[in-house]
């Protein structure tokens, strides 16, 4: 994946998600039309000048970047709105998303993201970002603070400093699991980030596979097959 633009952050993802989320049921390509309202309620923000702004704004940055995204033999180049205006009569937004984005979208090529626990982090981009981090990992491997701190873009320039701003982000995150009865708990022992949450359905289907698919390649090479789950 590569990318051209200004520098988007979380807000930047929640509005474009919101906009993904009320197109569900339309063809991409043609106009979409929303009112700011419906958008703003989605991301649970309060429909006032302010906020009516940040969307506008948040609009117009993500259809000025340029981003290429090779999923296997699958490739999108392009902006994430290919363009949007504001009807001024009806206070829509008529905004249009490029009809090849639905090539990303197969089966095996996108996370689940669970909105409500989003949302309780929000105004948290290091919490928000690890929650969609650790949603789109079917099982969560134990990780360097280091790799975090470089994955998530981080500017601390200390490490040690990156540390206790990736803790509370962790406590956040466990706190919006648990008031969502979800389990999330987290260990950073040394530098290794460790983490264990229940899997969605969909997850372990994922697991599955895979263990079968190893426990026939074993069988076939004539070795024992040995469990990593």
């Amino acid at each position: 994946m590569s990318y051209t633009g200004t520098r988007l952050d979380q807000i930047d993802l929640s509005v474009w998600l919101s906009v993904l989320h009320l197109s569900r049921r339309q063809m991409l390509g043609h106009e979409l039309r929303y009112k700011a309202y419906g958008v703003l309620k989605l991301m649970k923000k309060t429909d006032t000048g302010k906020n009516r702004k940040l969307l506008h704004d948040r609009l117009l940055r993500l259809a000025a970047c340029t981003v290429e995204v090779v999923l296997g033999d699958i490739s999108y180049t392009g902006s994430l709105i290919k363009d949007f205006y504001k009807d001024e009569n009806s206070w829509e937004y008529v905004v249009i998303l490029d009809a090849r984005l639905n090539a990303l979208f197969s089966k095996s090529g996108f996370s689940y993201i669970d909105w409500s626990i989003r949302s309780a982090l929000d105004g948290q981009p290091l919490a928000q970002w690890l929650h969609g981090f650790y949603s789109s990992h079917a099982k969560a491997y134990g990780l360097k603070v280091s790799t975090l701190h470089q994955l998530c873009g981080s500017e601390a320039r200390e490490i040690w400093k990156f540390t206790q701003t990736l803790c509370r982000a962790f406590d956040a995150l466990s706190a919006a699991y648990n008031k969502h009865g979800r389990f999330f708990e987290y260990d950073i022992r040394g530098d290794l980030v460790h983490v264990q949450r229940k899997e969605s359905q969909t997850q372990c289907r994922h697991l599955l596979r895979v263990e079968r698919t190893k426990k026939m390649r074993a069988v076939l090479a004539g070795k024992e097959y040995r469990s990593s789950r």
